[in-house]
């Protein structure tokens, strides 16, 4: 549930991914904006303006802010589009997996319509996006452990703009780990 929670927490960028490698910047997201999705209630959808540190604002061209639009689609996918100078994307899919009750591994996308005219700025843009995981793999080994302590508190007080971490926390309140039993009914109900 944290990897979950993260992808839809709008301070995730400002303390995760700052720094001379990161993009995140001290100034708060703008014009905030919590989707709903009439057609499926397990997707939760968020939208945002947000000024990415100094060094990412000069790559993309001094791009004032970034456009973000996030969806979830529970349980287990999310993807995010980032926006600079209206016509330049930079796509993010991940597919969670949990391969035990306390771990997820994570399958990545990621692609954009920019930055592709040489060697040079495809290898930058593939290191860019490593540093990203890499700042998110550190944030989640650094997530406090799943305990009873956790679990009382964990959302007990609402922060501003937390609308879409709460749907999530929602959705995620009577969901259990698949058994084997569960799997091999899934598995023989595929065939």
């Amino acid at each position: 549930m944290d990897s979950a929670y993260n992808t839809m927490d709008l301070l995730h960028p400002t303390y995760v991914h700052s720094g001379v490698l990161g993009f995140g910047n001290k100034n708060p997201p703008q014009k905030i904006k919590d989707h709903v999705c009439k057609y499926d209630k397990n997707i939760i959808g968020l939208s945002f303006e947000y000024q990415s540190s100094g060094v990412l604002r000069k790559i993309n061209r001094n791009t004032p802010s970034t456009q973000n639009f996030h969806m979830f689609k529970f349980p287990s996918f999310t993807w995010s589009r980032v926006t600079f100078n209206k016509n330049n994307h930079l796509i993010i899919g991940v597919n969670f997996l949990p391969i035990a009750e306390k771990k997820t591994r994570w399958f990545i996308t990621v692609v954009h319509n920019y930055m592709k005219h040489n060697y040079v700025e495809e290898q930058f843009m593939k290191s860019m996006a490593m540093t990203i995981l890499m700042q998110d793999q550190n944030q989640m080994k650094n997530q406090y452990k799943e305990n009873d302590l956790k679990k009382a508190i964990l959302l007990t007080h609402k922060f501003n703009d937390e609308i879409p971490i709460h749907k999530l926390h929602y959705l995620y309140e009577n969901i259990t780990y698949p058994d084997l039993v569960q799997c091999i009914e899934l598995y023989n109900n595929y065939k």
